[in-house]
């Protein structure tokens, strides 16, 4: 980041979780110039400095390009990206072209994620989250490391959320999920 001469606003995991940035649309809050939208036709997306653009065609170019691990997702719905065992986020605000190999007009998102770790040590970390609203929302998340040798480790992360609707149903409806090993 200090080699690149263009604004930047960088967040590791820790930053996130202290500031409770926990979707796409949470990074409006800690960055300038920087606002989120959605739409009805793609689901949303990031506007910099004013610059935007919310095509609805797969064949157009992003305003604000997102990057997951340094592949551009293009007009993929940010809507409801949330961050899941995140390394770190960066939002490179002006033209971008030639750092990422994909266009974008006024700036790029760039989500990178963890990566294993090595050593002797197995960590993981899980978190429970209810929510008091209307809606009962319970939310499951977590990761596992396991380290094998000096050159092979393992990480897992998982998440669930499960919350009442805000529209009542009139039909009954039955989901059935078998997992195994």
């Amino acid at each position: 980041l200090q080699d690149v001469p263009i604004a930047v606003s960088a967040f590791t995991d820790e930053i996130l979780g202290d500031r409770q940035s926990e979707y796409a649309s949470d990074l409006q809050l800690q960055v300038p110039g920087l606002s989120y939208s959605s739409n009805t036709f793609s689901g949303g997306g990031f506007s910099i400095r004013g610059i935007t653009n919310f095509l609805t065609a797969a064949s157009g170019d992003a305003g604000v390009e997102v990057h997951l691990n340094g592949a551009p997702l293009g007009t993929t719905s940010t809507n409801e990206m949330g961050y899941l065992d995140m390394s770190r986020v960066e939002v490179l605000r002006g033209p971008q072209g030639t750092l990422f190999g994909r266009n974008s007009t006024s700036g790029a998102v760039n989500v990178i994620s963890a990566r294993p770790k090595f050593g002797d040590e197995i960590s993981g970390r899980m978190g429970l989250r209810l929510s008091a609203d209307g809606r009962n929302m319970t939310e499951v998340d977590g990761f596992l490391n396991i380290p094998v040798s000096d050159e092979i480790a393992f990480r897992a992360s998982f998440k669930s959320s499960l919350a009442d609707s805000f529209i009542n149903q009139t039909v009954d409806r039955y989901d059935w999920s078998l997992d195994y090993n």
